[in-house]
């Protein structure tokens, strides 16, 4: 019977890379962990501008939206008695709130009276010429969405 004896192939010990590659792997692996973290914040700072982007066009659009509603009202004759008011008193109305179909959003509008406009309409400048002057008006739409706190404020001119 033959017998056969196994050689195992012994590796000369190199001096001074005792470790070394497991630090240098970490110190890499720390580097990359850096980054990543860094990324995801930016990310993050990114979600909430592009929220706070949105926010402020809701509240924009919210604010023209019940501006536009109250002038179609002035024009329609349902507002009429607000203004005839104004007329009289020469004040500002009272905030009148509007509902834009949105629990996180809240809008207003009040009108404010400017005065008498010097110039009839459908007449040139420097043509005296008498008649009803038309009364100037000033409507200012606010609206703020209550979950970021954004709040814009709209001004529309209009006679009447």
């Amino acid at each position: 019977m033959t017998c056969f004896k196994s050689q195992v192939a012994k590796v000369p010990k190199v001096a001074g890379q005792q470790g070394s590659v497991l630090i240098v792997a970490l110190v890499i692996l720390f580097v990359v962990t850096l980054m990543a973290m860094s990324g995801l914040k930016n990310a993050n700072v990114q979600e909430r501008m592009a929220a706070n982007a949105q926010h402020s066009n809701t509240a924009f659009q919210s604010a023209e939206s019940a501006a536009s509603k109250v002038l179609k009202d002035v024009g329609s004759g349902i507002q009429t008695a607000m203004i005839n008011t104004q007329f009289v008193l020469g004040n500002v109305s009272p905030e009148v709130s509007v509902d834009m179909h949105n629990k996180d959003v809240s809008a207003k509008v009040k009108i404010m009276y400017l005065g008498e406009n010097k110039i009839p309409l459908g007449m040139s400048l420097g043509v005296d010429q008498g008649g009803p002057f038309p009364q100037r008006f000033e409507i200012q739409g606010s609206a703020s969405v209550s979950t970021s706190g954004a709040q814009v404020a709209v001004f529309q001119g209009f006679e009447y």
